[in-house]
């Protein structure tokens, strides 16, 4: 369920697998993995909230319009 302003189930699930990394050979062999690294720095920079699940992608989105 999508409540407008919270998170959706896609969101919940990118940050279970941010939450998950394991920098083992295998570990790093996840689709995504600069966009979780870049989500693991904002989390351990700010801590969890909306703004830090949400902004690697608006930056990510940004960088890759230029």
């Amino acid at each position: 369920m999508h409540v407008p302003g919270g998170l959706s189930q896609a969101e919940i699930d990118m940050v279970n697998t941010t939450n998950h990394l394991n920098f083992s050979i295998e570990g790093i062999a996840v689709t995504n993995l600069p966009f979780h690294l870049l989500q693991l720095l904002f989390f351990k920079l700010f801590g969890v909230s909306l703004l830090t699940i949400k902004a690697p992608a608006v930056i990510l989105s940004i960088a890759s319009s230029v």
